[in-house]
Order: structure tokens, then C-alpha cells, then sequence
């Protein structure tokens, strides 16, 4: 049976568009291949540069990285591998990651290598070992990554060496401030708001048997209980809470503390405390208490020698007193000449140990610094003459010349000291007058500069005597010397009176200074600051010549105007009272002697008397409470007799104490006669101006 096909009638119909059809399917498969192909060139030269740009990476990367197998050995690594561990690519080809461990790392290496086969991320710290054998400190960090299915382990190295150093560096510091801390001779804390120790700090804990840090967690109230301290230190901690600064001091267990408490504050300025430092000052306390013993030492030592030098100053003056007045008594009787020699001889050495023993006694109350100066007006010209007419006899017996000058452009009264500025320039005219054989003594007196309050005086005392070395006129103004030996023993004397003069220049301002030429005399100079007084006449021994330079001094007695006086001597010593009842019974006064204080307010209360001479130290009752009891008695009866002190202290303070008692007026043994009429004529005419002005009232 035969088949017989034909061609579909569409075959013939559409054969063109068909085989039209047919070519283009196949263009569109052979494009699409075509296109595939491209793609997967592009995608392959894509993947390449980002392999390249990996490698690149990681061969740039500054750390080290490395892949291993299952069998830990390296195949990838970089190049800073190679370059840290100084082996070459094929070394290191067929070397393990552990090789390049150091051997007392090994076993922690170790450990996280299984920590990242079991967790699939591990790190650690350990030695990397060079191929040179150095061993340089390394952070591993490993990561598990499969590959094709296989697990590879990828790791990154850093360098600690930098922070390895910094942290060393970081810890030495602290190290040195814990150990400063902990040697500083001081204690250091902290507290927290509830006034809790939250650290503590400091050498001297041990003083406080404590350890660093042994407070911690504390409470203010626990430390200090029982302690009076307590109180105000958890004030102060409080006061530091608030804002403010704080500083107390207290003692603790026999120890004493400086502290000083101030605000913590945060990086914020919010206070999360107290930061304290306390500073012992145990020692410092015990310097000062040894401080304060050695000032009582001291001063008991000081008022001992006080004490020493007025008995003795007593214990001398009074038979001193005895000595001169006898020998001043004896001298106004009927004598031969050479029995007046004698006496006068006698007097003499009595008036050099009389200056010995003022010279002593000034310059200790200039060391023990009880020398003051007083603040009064008084007259410069009739200061000047007194010390000068002082002087005069001694000059005189020497066939000297004695003169001053005071300058006419000084009309104002001084204020200052007279009786020091005498003191000063009866001490230099005395010594010319001693030094020199024959010739002049002058005194001069100028103007220096001048403001309304004060003015500066320039004194001069010249003579023509022996003069004085070069190279010893700085040594004379010093204690206990003289130009020279042979000075001392041809001449005599302490040594003290220039330094004296020295000391009370200087208290007043000014100071002292010589010009001398060995052979043709001296020049001793000194300034005194002084306050400016009212103005006033000068008058020179009767002249007012401005240009009158020198003027020759003759001695003058004071005139007895007072008339018989009614005199009470109170005066335990026999001698003493025979020498003063001889002296008032030839100036013309009637005595009656006492030989202590309570007979002497006995006699004031029983008869009316002109005067009384007291004596300060006496038995049962001495010249300061006998004259107080007088003035209480006199209080109440509305009279007042005139009382002069007599006493042989001659101490700083002497004088004041028996003004203070009550007295009128103040003598210091030895007395001469002169200056026994002296004082009763001041002390009468005063007391009877008082009176005459209380009646006018």
C-alpha cells in the first residue's frame, strides 16, 4: 500500500515566512550564545580585579596575614610576613602557622587554634619568633573559612610592640606617683557623698599603724569615733561637699594633722566628693613646744640675770652709797692737805667703779633689750651744759680746756631722751678728757636736716689727746675693747662705755663714727633723730652771739631757797642713814630716821613732815607699800607729802615702779649732794605747786 503525501496547502502558501521564520530563530540562539559568552568574560575579568585589588590589600596591609590548611600549613600569606620574619617566600612555603610561635607560647597559640576550629573565632597574645630568634609581641586573631568545602584558618597579626611600650610607660608613671603617694610625709584620701573612704594613700598612714587602701568603705563616723576630732572634721568634709574649701587642724592617737579638704569634681564640674591631704605635723608641733620651753628657758634665764644684776646692783650700791657720801662728807671737814688728797683720791676710784658698775648694768639691759628711750621736751642748751659742767673738775684738774657750742639755728625744744643723750655725751667727753695730757676739749652741736616733726642733730666732741690708729677705729665700738692693750692698762675702764653710746645712737636713729690721727687727737662724731618742739631763746652762758663758737664752763651749784624743811629718812641701813642725815642736817633740814617702812607710815600719821626719803628695800615693809599706805591715809585727809625714792637698783623699769607707787621723785645710789638738793628742790616746788593749785580751785 503506497502513502502518498502532500504539501499542506499553508506549506506552499507560507513556505518564504517560514523559512524567514526559521533563520531568524536561529540568529537569535547563536546571538544569545554570543552574549552568554561576553558576559562570562566580563564577569571573569570583574572577579579577577577583585582578586587583584585583594591581593593588592592584603600584601599592602602594615599587620600579618595568613591562611593554613587542615594541616596548619601556611600557603597565603603577605608580604609583611615575610619582611617581619626575614624568611624568603619558599621558607615560609612549607613552614606552619605554630612555627612561628615562640616556645613559651606554644601552649596558649595552641588553645586558640582549637578555639577556632570548635567556635570558628578565637584570639591571643604570644611572641612571634623571626628567623634571626627575636621575639616581637603579637595580637593573633583567627577566623575558620571554608574553601571548596574545606575549612581554612585566615589570621591577622598586630604589632604590640608601641602599645606594649605605652603601657609600660603608662604603668611606670603610675608606679612613680603610687610611690611618691605612698613615701609623701603626708596622708591622701577620698571620700564619696556618705562620707565613705573610697581610697587612701600615704607614708604617714604607718604613723596611724594603717595600710593603703585599708580604709576603703569606711565612714568618716567609724575612723574618728571616740576621737574629739570627729566633729569638726566631718564638718569640714561637709563644708567640702557643698562647694568649699576647707582647712582644720587636729589630733589623732597623739599625732597632730594640717588638713585641707576640697570639692572631686567629674569632667562634668559635678562634686562626686572629697579629695583630702592630711600633713603631720607632729614634728613641727614638738619644734614649737621645744620652741616655746627653750623661749620660757629663756626668759627665766633673761629675768634671772635680771634679777642677778639688780641684787647685785643693790648689793653694790648700797656700801658704794656709804663709801661716796663719807668720802664727800669728809672732804667738807677741816683736813690737812694731804689728807685731802687722799680723800679726793679715794673719791676718784669710788666715781670709777660707780662708772664701771652703770656701764655694766646699761649694756646687760641693752643685751636682754630693756633699754627704752623716752619721748619728752627738753631744753638742748641746758642738756649740754649739765654734762659738760659734769665734767668740768676733771678737766680742770688736767689744766684742760672745756667749752661748747650749740647752734643758734636750733630754736626749737627737742623731743626724745635727754637723760640718754647726756648719758651719750658725758660718755665721750669724759673719754677725750682721759686721752688727752694737754689742750682743748670742745663740744659742738649743729642743725642738720628738718621737717616739721623731726630733725637731725649732728654732735661732735673734739680734743687734741693721743688719737686713735687707723685700723682700730671700728674695733672701739665694740664690746669689752679699746685702741690697744697698753690703753687698757694705762688708762683702765670696761671697754663698754663706746659701745654703750653706740647702741643708744642707733636707738635713736642716728649713728656714730671717729676721725682721729695717732698724735694730734680725735673727733668723735654722732647724729640723734629727734622730735621738733615748740621754739625756744638759746642762750649761751649768758650771750647771744651767733657767731660765738666756744664758751668756757664753769661748774654751778644749785642755791638752798627752800628753807628749813621737816625730813623723814627712811633708810634701813646704818651707814647710809648717817651719810644722808649729815648731807640734810648741813643743807639746813631737820631728820628724823626710820629703819623700815611700817615705822615710816607710823611717823607720817603721827607729825607733819616737809619731805620723806625712802628707801625701796627695807625689813617688815618695803618703800613701795609703806608709800602706798601713806597715799591711802593722805587720801582721805586731803593732803600730800612730797616722797623721794632712794634706791640702789638702777634697773630698766626702777624709776617707773616708784612713780607708780606714788612717789614724787626717783634717786638712784649712790647719792651726792648735789644731787640730793637737786632732787628735793624739784620734788618740794612741785608738790607745792600742786598744792597752791588745788587751793586756787
Amino acid at each position: 500500500m503506497a502513502f502518498v503525501f502532500s504539501n499542506p496547502w499553508w506549506l506552499d502558501r507560507y513556505a518564504w515566512q517560514i523559512v524567514s521564520l526559521l533563520c531568524l530563530s536561529q540568529g537569535l540562539l547563536i546571538a544569545g550564545l554570543l552574549l552568554q559568552r561576553r558576559r562570562r568574560r566580563q564577569v571573569e575579568e570583574r572577579l579577577q580585579r577583585h582578586r587583584a585589588t585583594a591581593e593588592a590589600v592584603i600584601q599592602s596591609l602594615p599587620v600579618l596575614f595568613y591562611l593554613s590548611d587542615e594541616t596548619a600549613t601556611l600557603f597565603r600569606w603577605n608580604k609583611a610576613m615575610e619582611k617581619v620574619s626575614g624568611y624568603t617566600p619558599s621558607e615560609i612555603a612549607v613552614m606552619k602557622a605554630s612555627d612561628f610561635i615562640a616556645d613559651p607560647d606554644q601552649s596558649a597559640y595552641q588553645q586558640m587554634v582549637q578555639e577556632v576550629l570548635a567556635t570558628g573565632e578565637s584570639h591571643v597574645e604570644a611572641s612571634f619568633l623571626t628567623k634571626s630568634g627575636n621575639r616581637i609581641s603579637y595580637y593573633f586573631t583567627e577566623v575558620l573559612v571554608r574553601i571548596n568545602g574545606k575549612p581554612y584558618r585566615a589570621g591577622l597579626g598586630m604589632d604590640l610592640t608601641e602599645r606594649k611600650e605605652s603601657e609600660q610607660a603608662l604603668r611606670d608613671i603610675q608606679q612613680r606617683q603610687q610611690l611618691m603617694l605612698n613615701q609623701m610625709p603626708a596622708i591622701l584620701w577620698t571620700i564619696d557623698p556618705q562620707l565613705r573612704f573610697t581610697s587612701s594613700m600615704g607614708a604617714a598612714l604607718k604613723n596611724l599603724r594603717l595600710k593603703p587602701g585599708q580604709t576603703n568603705g569606711m565612714n568618716l563616723f567609724e575612723f574618728f569615733r571616740g576621737q574629739e576630732c570627729l566633729d569638726v572634721s566631718i564638718a569640714s568634709h561637709k563644708k567640702a561637699l557643698s562647694g568649699e574649701s576647707a582647712s582644720y587642724e587636729l589630733l589623732w592617737k597623739d599625732r597632730g594633722y594640717t588638713n585641707y579638704v576640697e570639692p572631686l569634681r567629674n569632667e562634668d564640674g559635678v562634686i562626686t566628693g572629697v579629695i583630702g591631704i592630711g600633713l603631720d605635723i607632729t614634728e613641727r608641733r614638738q619644734a614649737e613646744e621645744a620652741l616655746r620651753d627653750a623661749k620660757k628657758t629663756a626668759e627665766a634665764a633673761t629675768r634671772a640675770k635680771s634679777e642677778f644684776l639688780a641684787n647685785m646692783s643693790h648689793e653694790i650700791r648700797t656700801p658704794l652709797n656709804g663709801v661716796m657720801g663719807l668720802l664727800e662728807l669728809a672732804q667738807q671737814t677741816r683736813i690737812d692737805p694731804e689728807q685731802k688728797e687722799l680723800i679726793r683720791m679715794a673719791r676718784d676710784s669710788a666715781d670709777a667703779l660707780l662708772v664701771v658698775l652703770s656701764d655694766v648694768l646699761d649694756f646687760s639691759k641693752i643685751e636682754a633689750g630693756k633699754l627704752f628711750l623716752e619721748q619728752a621736751e627738753f631744753d638742748l642748751a641746758e642738756a649740754v651744759a649739765v654734762a659738760t659742767q659734769t665734767l668740768t673738775t676733771r678737766a680742770h684738774q688736767k689744766n684742760l680746756e672745756l667749752s661748747y657750742y650749740v647752734s643758734p639755728r636750733i630754736s626749737w625744744r627737742p623731743v626724745g631722751d635727754s637723760t640718754r643723750l647726756k648719758q651719750v655725751l658725758m660718755n665721750l667727753l669724759a673719754n677725750a678728757i682721759k686721752f688727752t695730757e694737754r689742750g682743748e676739749v670742745v663740744l659742738r652741736v649743729e642743725n642738720g636736716e628738718q621737717t616739721a616733726e623731726q630733725a637731725t642733730l649732728k654732735f661732735s666732741v673734739s680734743d687734741t689727746g693721743i688719737g686713735i690708729a687707723h685700723d682700730q677705729q671700728q674695733a672701739i665700738f665694740s664690746a669689752f675693747s679699746q685702741a690697744d692693750n697698753s690703753t687698757t692698762r694705762r688708762f683702765g675702764g670696761t671697754g663698754l662705755g663706746l659701745t654703750i653710746c653706740a647702741r643708744i645712737v642707733d636707738m635713736m636713729g642716728g649713728r656714730i663714727w671717729v676721725e682721729s690721727e695717732p698724735g694730734k687727737g680725735s673727733t668723735f662724731f654722732f647724729t640723734a633723730k629727734l622730735g621738733v618742739g615748740p621754739s625756744q631763746s638759746i642762750h649761751q652762758n649768758g650771750a647771744e652771739k651767733d657767731t660765738e663758737e666756744k664758751k668756757n664752763v664753769a661748774a654751778v651749784a644749785p642755791a638752798n631757797s627752800l628753807g628749813r624743811l621737816k625730813v623723814l629718812l627712811a633708810e634701813d641701813n646704818h651707814i647710809n642713814q648717817e651719810v644722808a642725815v649729815r648731807m640734810l642736817e648741813r643743807m639746813g633740814h631737820a631728820v628724823t630716821v626710820v629703819a623700815t617702812g611700817k615705822d615710816a607710815v607710823e611717823q607720817i600719821q603721827r607729825q607733819r613732815f616737809d619731805l620723806v626719803l625712802m628707801d625701796v628695800h627695807m625689813p617688815e615693809m618695803d618703800g613701795y607699800e609703806a608709800t602706798t599706805a601713806i597715799r591711802a591715809w593722805e587720801k582721805h585727809r586731803g593732803v600730800h607729802t612730797a616722797i623721794i625714792a632712794t634706791t640702789a637698783n638702777a634697773m630698766q623699769g626702777d624709776r617707773e615702779a616708784c612713780l607708780d607707787a606714788g612717789m614724787d621723785g626717783y634717786l638712784s645710789k649712790p647719792v651726792s649732794r648735789t644731787a640730793l638738793e637737786n632732787a628735793i628742790h624739784q620734788a618740794v616746788r612741785t608738790d607745792a605747786s600742786k598744792k597752791s593749785g588745788v587751793q586756787s580751785c
